[in-house]
């Protein structure tokens, strides 16, 4: 894991070429030059897929790291507020914890501009629900 979060964060340093590039004929076999062969295109693929796993890991790290720090921050100022409003609170998150997450991400994602960031939010809401709990 920390190995590719490395390797993604340093694309532009690691890659050997520039992911829109065609520096290869279509459909070139993996050879010395290029170590995974080119697409259709003749651009690099393992160019590519470092720059790839840059969005991915974006999406997916952000969305955890976001989703437990908020969680986080609620739980623990609803357990120390206690009474009514935790109860309240725990009921609201039984509530989500019984819809299927996907749904929940579709319903965001519908509802928002598109970008990147609209696909981390979703993720973010569907996993914060259980780090409450």
């Amino acid at each position: 894991m920390s190995g590719s979060w490395r390797g993604s964060t340093l694309a532009p340093i690691l890659a050997p070429y520039d992911p829109r590039s065609t520096p290869a004929l279509p459909w070139e076999a993996p050879n010395a030059t290029y170590i995974l062969g080119a697409d259709y295109v003749g651009r690099d693929v393992l160019s590519r897929l470092i720059y790839g796993a840059r969005i991915s890991l974006y999406v997916g790290m952000g969305s955890v790291v976001a989703g437990i720090t908020v969680s986080f921050v609620l739980g623990v100022a609803l357990t120390y507020a206690g009474g009514i409003i935790d109860m309240v609170a725990q009921r609201v998150v039984d509530a989500l914890m019984s819809l299927p997450g996907l749904l929940i991400a579709l319903a965001i994602m519908a509802v928002v501009t598109p970008s990147l960031n609209t696909v981390v939010r979703p993720c973010r809401a569907s996993a914060q629900d259980l780090a409450i709990r």
